[in-house]
């Protein structure tokens, strides 16, 4: 009598993408879902706290303008706007400078991985401290790190150098608070604009307009981060439970043939 010989049952395979390859996948979209609504929020408070640029240039055209002798009488805090030239009496830092910024060819800290050279901006070079001449006498700007608008003079001394700034002689309007620490017309400065008074309400308008144009940028990219990796994670599940059926499908299968 023949004995009946029971086929060995096949194996349904390995699952068709590796175990770890899921949750990496999952992991990475919700990072970038979670970086996406942090564009949108951060947008969203550009947007909305910004001014307008009306709004800034009025804003800027409100700041009372004095002179040398109507600053020693400012109150303490109060922000006002001085118009004048850079005078000849200020030490200069770099040539006829005397504040500046410093740009410069390298290959350090370079993207290209070729080595290409690139331009690297090195850090404003502020004065102690820079006088101004006003028809009325004389104003001590002091500060470091206030906002430059405008950088009037530039020197090439060779095609891979540059400097840009502020030299004797140019008409500029600082807007800051009088030292109520020191004695006479002392600025301190918050902003310093290349130009007339005028100029200051012009500079105000355009840099409302950039910030709220970043914002709108910030917008955007949050929106198309959020929809493209929800319409990534609605993909990698479908296949994913896909994947686990048609596993479920084949051991079922071969069951039912035993």
């Amino acid at each position: 009598m023949s004995k009946k010989h029971r086929t060995a049952r096949p194996q349904p395979g390995p699952e068709p993408s590796t175990p770890w390859i899921y949750p990496l996948t999952i992991g990475l979209i919700s990072l970038g879902i979670v970086l996406g609504l942090a564009a949108l929020v951060a947008g969203y408070l550009v947007v909305t706290r910004s001014p307008s640029p009306s709004e800034a240039a009025a804003r800027a055209a409100q700041i009372p303008r004095a002179g040398a002798q109507e600053l020693k009488n400012v109150p303490a805090g109060q922000q006002v706007a001085v118009q004048g030239r850079i005078s000849r009496d200020n030490v200069p830092l770099q040539r006829n400078f005397v504040l500046y910024t410093h740009a410069h060819e390298t290959t350090i800290g370079c993207r290209d991985k070729e080595h290409t050279p690139c331009m690297v901006d090195d850090p404003t070079v502020y004065p102690d401290r820079m006088t101004l001449e006003l028809d009325d006498g004389i104003v001590t700007v002091m500060g470091k790190n206030y906002a430059l608008y405008g950088l009037p003079a530039t020197w090439e001394p060779h095609s891979w150098e540059s400097y840009k700034g502020y030299e004797i002689g140019n008409l500029v309007t600082v807007v800051g608070t009088r030292d109520p620490a020191a004695d006479g017309a002392v600025l301190l400065a918050s902003e310093l604009h290349s130009g007339p008074y005028g100029d200051l309400v012009r500079d105000a308008q355009m840099s409302a307009g950039s910030t709220l144009v970043f914002g709108y940028f910030m917008l955007v990219v949050g929106v198309l981060a959020v929809l493209g990796c929800a319409v990534g994670l609605y993909v990698a599940i479908t296949n994913h439970n896909k994947a686990k059926g048609t596993v479920r499908e084949r051991v079922g299968q071969l069951d039912k043939r035993e």
